[in-house]
């Protein structure tokens, strides 16, 4: 959604497949600011359909790195439809943003 939707904005995004890898997130932040400035760090935990999980707190780690090396901190937002507040605050574990019934992806946005 966010590559096919966002694309007629010039706004792209790099997806990436393990949550839980932060070598395979940091990869996909760099080829992300390789294409331009990353915005946002979009992830979703306990992903709907699949049950992935992703690391919040590793997130909010290459997003603090990303910062460092382009002069400005992405947001992490963060889709928290399955679990809700009651059973996961996404805020307490660094996202910036806590959004509900978005979608099932994880992906790195640049503008």
């Amino acid at each position: 959604m966010l590559a096919k939707t966002l694309a007629g904005l010039s706004i792209g995004a790099v997806g990436f497949a393990d949550g839980l890898d932060e070598t395979g997130v940091r990869l996909a932040a760099g080829d992300a600011m390789r294409k331009g400035r990353v915005a946002m760090i979009f992830i979703e935990t306990l992903a709907n359909l699949t049950d992935g999980l992703v690391d919040i707190a590793m997130v909010r780690r290459v997003a603090e790195m990303t910062g460092r090396a382009q002069g400005h901190t992405p947001i992490v937002a963060y889709d928290n439809t399955l679990l809700g507040p009651v059973f996961q605050r996404p805020i307490e574990h660094g996202a910036d943003l806590s959004l509900y019934s978005l979608t099932n992806m994880s992906a790195v946005i640049q503008t």
